[in-house]
């Protein structure tokens, strides 16, 4: 018996079939298009993350540059996607960290604006300054966000690189010519050391100041000149024209600013010459293998130092700050306490205290003979205090000719107080003659001074021998003094911080007579009345007497309390008289002082009690 055949089965198998299908096209379809886009987007939002790192990154670079204050900060490499239970994911998307050389930034037509002369030699000597840097790159390696830029970090700006087709700004503007607080200033900060990080997860940035900060009293003025301005090339990713349409170096909007173009495959900043600009310079370190500059110069703050004075000297790198590394320093002569080498510490600064006197003493880098790489200075004497101990009395020094001694001497010359002039006999003067300058300091002699000795033309005088000597215990530096005769007049001038200078000219043979004399003083006292009678006899050996005065000066107060003319003396020999009234009871200095026609004079002092 055969049984009836069924087929209701069939139905429900194919309709589990065309369900199965569509569920299949349907996770297809999801996964080819929806999770490609949902990943892509997670990408995007990790690239708008990273740029937000990155401008923190900045942030603390400019902080460690400007303050020393610059702290770690993380960047996240990549991105990791969410998980689908029934769908396919990439590998997690990496990015990668690095440094890049970039170059060197060249500034170049600069001129020091200031007055500490070794700084000046410095840009004298290096009037193109040139300062190597690496850029800090992100490159991304997404799995679908394929257009995605590169960040790339330089000279303070951060900016957005899309390869061949353009780079763009980011959210930061440029540094390098700003106006802070009313001042055009150059901010330049390379980066140095070398930096690697590729990976998922984040990593961690530490700026390290290797020269810096710039924030401090190391900044200097610079200015250029209408026919060299100051221009600051660099090499960049980005073009010239972004440089100066995108940025504030916009000539139009940065008066500062004259011109913004390509040079060599550069970009190329020419400031306005109208400015001084604040140079301000520091070098960052990220990463592994970081150096900081070598020393550039030396200097100090002391143009002279006196024994027994410390004096401390500073070691510079060409971005104006303390050098951190150790550096020796030597200093010649070594009239110091303990060794004449000595190594700068971590600060830039090295000190030496002083031992005894020098004319040109030299601190330098050492083995070193760059003009830039040393200092010269005096080295003075300390001042004896009353008490017998020692002073670092920095007063200035006064410098005077003593020429009562110079004609005290040497025959045949004649001082004229009137006109500052030493005449000279060519009959009778010595050749050469002897002549000196006192030093003083207070009032005090010094002794150990270096003084120059020189003269505005050789006609008369021919030189001093030697050109510089040393002061004596009573603060004189006697030296020779060549001359020829002639007519005219020359100057000649004693130099040791301070100055003084004195007329020198010759005179017919036999023109030169003999000076005054006193040859008799009496200065007597009536007890208790006040009067002082004052007698004086005069002489002149060439008959020519023309006057004298009489001075007195109170000894208590250091006040002048009388002074009289004597108009009547005249001849070879003469005398006269004077009673004179004043207070009782008080000490007095009574000065007479006689001249001649040719204007010599002599003077004579007694002390009396009233």
């Amino acid at each position: 018996m055969r049984l009836p055949e069924d087929e209701r089965g069939v139905t429900v198998q194919i309709g589990a079939i065309l369900l199965f299908a569509i569920l299949v096209i349907f996770l297809s379809t999801y996964q080819a298009y929806v999770v490609p886009q949902e990943n892509k987007a997670i990408e995007f939002q990790h690239s708008q993350a990273v740029q937000s790192d990155l401008v923190t990154v900045r942030n603390s670079i400019l902080s460690a540059a400007g303050s020393g204050a610059g702290r770690p900060e993380s960047v996240k490499l990549g991105t990791r996607y969410p998980v689908r239970a029934f769908f396919v994911n990439p590998p997690p998307a990496t990015g990668t960290l690095k440094t890049n050389k970039s170059g060197t930034v060249t500034i170049a037509n600069a001129t020091y604006a200031g007055s500490n002369p070794e700084t000046k030699d410095f840009f004298e000597e290096d009037n193109v300054l040139n300062y190597t840097t690496k850029s800090l790159v992100y490159e991304p390696q997404y799995n679908l966000y394929n257009t995605a830029p590169s960040s790339v970090l330089e000279y303070g700006l951060l900016y957005n690189d899309f390869g061949s087709v353009e780079t763009v700004p980011a959210i930061t503007d440029q540094k390098l010519v700003t106006n802070q607080s009313g001042n055009p200033t150059i901010t330049l900060v390379t980066l140095n050391g070398t930096y690697f990080q590729n990976g998922v997860g984040a990593t961690a940035i530490d700026p390290e100041v290797l020269s810096g900060p710039y924030d401090s009293e190391q900044t200097i003025e610079l200015t250029g000149n209408d026919r060299a301005p100051i221009t600051i090339t660099f090499p960049s990713r980005m073009s010239a024209g972004r440089w100066e349409n995108s940025t504030s170096l916009d000539p139009p909007n940065n008066p500062h600013v004259k011109d913004v173009e390509r040079a060599n495959g550069r970009v190329q900043v020419t400031l306005n010459a109208t400015y001084n600009y604040t140079f301000r310079a520091a070098r960052v370190g990220v990463g592994s293998k970081t150096e900081s500059p070598d020393p550039a110069y030396i200097t100090t703050d002391a143009e002279t130092a006196t024994v027994g004075e410390t004096v401390t000297f500073e070691v510079r790198d060409k971005y104006q700050n303390l050098v951190k590394k150790n550096v020796s320093v030597t200093m010649d002569p070594p009239s110091i306490v303990g060794e004449d080498v000595k190594w700068t510490g971590g600060d830039g600064r090295v000190s030496f205290e002083f031992t005894g006197t020098a004319q040109n003493a030299t601190a330098r880098i050492t083995n070193n003979p760059a003009p830039a790489e040393y200092v010269d200075f005096d080295v003075k004497p300390a001042r004896e205090e009353p008490n017998g101990g020692v002073g670092n009395d920095t007063s200035p020094y006064t410098v005077a000719w003593n020429t009562s001694w110079i004609v005290n001497n040497n025959n045949g010359i004649q001082y004229s107080s009137s006109n500052n002039t030493l005449v000279i006999d060519p009959d009778t003067a010595p050749d050469p003659i002897s002549v000196t300058a006192n030093v003083t300091q207070n009032d005090d002699s010094l002794a150990g001074v270096f003084v120059d000795y020189a003269s505005n033309s050789t006609g008369i005088v021919t030189g001093f021998s030697p050109s510089e000597a040393t002061t004596d215990e009573t603060g004189q530096a006697i030296v020779d003094m060549g001359w020829n005769s002639g007519s005219g007049a020359t100057t000649i001038y004693a130099t040791a911080g301070g100055s003084d200078n004195l007329t020198v000219k010759t005179v017919s043979p036999g023109a030169i007579k003999s000076p005054p004399s006193i040859d008799s003083v009496s200065v007597t006292a009536t007890g208790g009345s006040g009067k002082i009678t004052v007698s004086a006899g005069l002489s002149d050996p060439d008959g020519d007497l023309k006057n004298a005065t009489i001075t007195v000066v109170n000894v208590n107060t250091g006040n002048e309390v009388y002074t009289t003319g004597i108009p009547s003396v005249s001849g070879g020999s003469d005398s006269f008289t004077r009673e004179i009234r004043i207070d009782k009871k008080q000490e007095y200095n009574v000065t007479i002082t006689v001249y001649d026609q040719a204007g010599a004079s002599v003077s004579e002092s007694r002390t009396v009690s009233t």
